[in-house]
Parts: C-alpha cells; sequence; structure tokens
C-alpha cells in the first residue's frame, strides 16, 4: 500500500517487499532525505532482485567497508525533484529525453526515456532499468519500483 499524504520513508517503511532497499537506504545514510519536505523520486528495487544482486554481484554490499559503494549505488536510484510519469512525459515530448540529477552527485545523473511501450527507460552511467507502472505519489515525491536493479561500477 502507498498512502498520498505520507512521506517517501513511510510508505517504504511499511512496503514489505522493499526491506532489503529501506535497510540500503538507511546504511547508505540517504533516509533522512526521504522524511523531509523536499521532493524525491525514488527508483525502489523489491527484494527479490535487490538479494539476487547482493548475492551474486557484491557479496559484502551491506557491510562497513562497502559504504562509499553502497552510498554511489543507492544514490544513483535517488532523484532530485518530482518526476511523475505525467511530467516525465511532458518534458520528453519536445526532446526525447531528460536529463535529472541524483544523490549520487555529479556524473551519476540519470537520463529518463519513454519507451515504445509506454513505460519509462532509466539510463544511468553504467546500464538502465525499466521502471514498472505510473509511480506512487507521495507527500515529498514519487515512489517507482523497478524491474530490476540499476547497474553500479
Amino acid at each position: 500500500m502507498s498512502y498520498e499524504d505520507r512521506p517517501l520513508s513511510d510508505n517504504i517503511l511499511g512496503a514489505i517487499e522493499l526491506a532489503d532497499f529501506e535497510a540500503a537506504i538507511i546504511r547508505a545514510g540517504y533516509w533522512p532525505y526521504l522524511t523531509g519536505s523536499r521532493e524525491y523520486t525514488v527508483l525502489a528495487v523489491p527484494n527479490e532482485p535487490f538479494e539476487a544482486y547482493k548475492h551474486q554481484a557484491v557479496p559484502d554490499l551491506m557491510r562497513p567497508a562497502r559504504r562509499t559503494f553502497l552510498k554511489g549505488f543507492v544514490g544513483q536510484m535517488i532523484l532530485v525533484g518530482h518526476w511523475d510519469l505525467p511530467t516525465i512525459q511532458r518534458k520528453t515530448a519536445r526532446k526525447g529525453s531528460i536529463q535529472v540529477p541524483t544523490l549520487a552527485g555529479p556524473g551519476y545523473d540519470v537520463i529518463l526515456k519513454p519507451t515504445v511501450f509506454g513505460n519509462i527507460e532509466v539510463i544511468g552511467r553504467d546500464g538502465s532499468v525499466t521502471l514498472v507502472g505510473n509511480g506512487y505519489p507521495q507527500s515529498n515525491g514519487v515512489l517507482y519500483v523497478t524491474d530490476s536493479i540499476l547497474p553500479y561500477q
């Protein structure tokens, strides 16, 4: 369930299927961003693809020694601003795609690009991911669920 009148932090906390991603946000130090009034768009990763990535690609992802990596990995999936589907469609109507800053900082901006199937492709520095559904409005942004991990190296 998602409640439009609650912040991103409350809705992520209440979604059991996002528990691993929630833990990663907290460990990376981004949780305070999602509790405030500034707007962000979160590309949340469900437990199954997050666990697969953690076990296959980066087994020590959640360990203190990997905090810098985790901070970049999670930060690239938190976009600065309110990017709901109508806003993305409106902003990409002329150019075909738009560049959006992320909390990972300069060099980790993402490109939002509509697909021929009506989905949104998020193109990061190291790969891409497709957004599933229209997104869930929050009091301080938008929550999307991705179909897989946005690659990060």
